[in-house]
């Protein structure tokens, strides 16, 4: 099973920007990757989908 993790505006936009780290595979991993990198626990966790609050217009979600 493949993770995947993107940026989101808090519009619900999808952001093309790429990120500044490499995703790990394992979805948990990636989970904690991005709450190191965006400092904040996730808003939202369920075992397919996680959604990381980056700063007040930007949010990182995982899926698996």
């Amino acid at each position: 099973m493949s993770t995947s993790v993107e940026w989101y505006s808090n519009a619900g936009a999808t952001v093309n920007k790429t990120l500044p780290f490499t995703p790990e595979s394992n979805f948990y991993r990636a989970v904690s990757q991005c709450v190191n990198f965006a400092g904040n626990e996730p808003s939202y966790l369920r075992s397919v989908m996680a959604i990381i609050p980056v700063d007040d217009k930007r949010r990182l979600v995982v899926m698996s």
